[in-house]
């Protein structure tokens, strides 16, 4: 494994540009409670594995890592509404048309991302015996996703139920459903607190309510 020549963070909380330079051998960080050396080590640790849920929580606009071969390793935070197809083609290496072939905007690729895992978490959940608690495992797991459709396009999680709905379903079942079900994932992207276990049982206990208390009571 290549030697890390420097460790940055631009902007951590939004207030602070961190710059490491490490030595060869060992490295001791020194500071007050409360000055983020454990924020600091789970970005570097959360980079080098691919554990980016360990980033989840932590504010910053860029991180880059040297290693002593002069490669870098970049990762940089950017709202969907900022990244544009020029950033695709240069990411994945193709030209424009072949990515207006595939996809009309931004959006479309979001909606085909989503739709993999939406087939995956169908195709996993018929082994499961418990399906609710397991949607709110599986899409814990992809939560930045979901954080991601809810910032932008919520009917992308609609279309996929109704593509998923049996024949003559009533229309009214699907906005019910959507509407319950996108309540929740709105919140809990939000949230970022409950686990899927607690908010399995938070949500059993409220749907053993009568339906018309859940409407009528405070």
């Amino acid at each position: 494994m290549s030697k890390i020549e420097y460790f940055k963070i631009r902007k951590l909380f939004n207030q602070y540009d961190v710059e490491l330079f490490l030595e060869e051998d060992v490295n001791i960080f020194i500071g007050e409670n409360g000055m983020g050396k454990t924020t600091i080590l789970n970005c570097l640790y959360g980079v080098l594995s691919g554990r980016l849920e360990k980033l989840d929580n932590i504010v910053f606009e860029k991180i880059q890592i040297k290693f002593e071969n002069n490669k870098e390793l970049i990762l940089e935070r950017k709202d969907l509404k900022d990244i544009t197809v020029v950033d695709l083609q240069n990411e994945c290496n193709i030209s424009r048309a072949t990515f207006y072939r595939n996809y009309r905007n931004i959006i479309d690729v979001l909606d085909v991302i989503f739709k993999w895992y939406f087939n995956e978490y169908q195709e996993l959940k018929k082994e499961e015996n418990d399906k609710l608690l397991f949607f709110f495992r599986y899409w814990y797991l992809h939560r930045d996703l979901l954080t991601i459709i809810v910032e932008n396009n919520l009917d992308i999680i609609k279309n996929c139920m109704i593509r998923y709905s049996k024949p003559n379903t009533d229309p009214y079942f699907i906005e019910i459903k959507y509407g319950l079900v996108t309540s929740i994932i709105v919140y809990w992207s939000k949230e970022r607190k409950t686990s899927p276990e607690e908010l399995y049982e938070k949500v059993k206990r409220m749907l053993d309510v009568k339906a018309y208390e859940l409407i009528t009571k405070n």
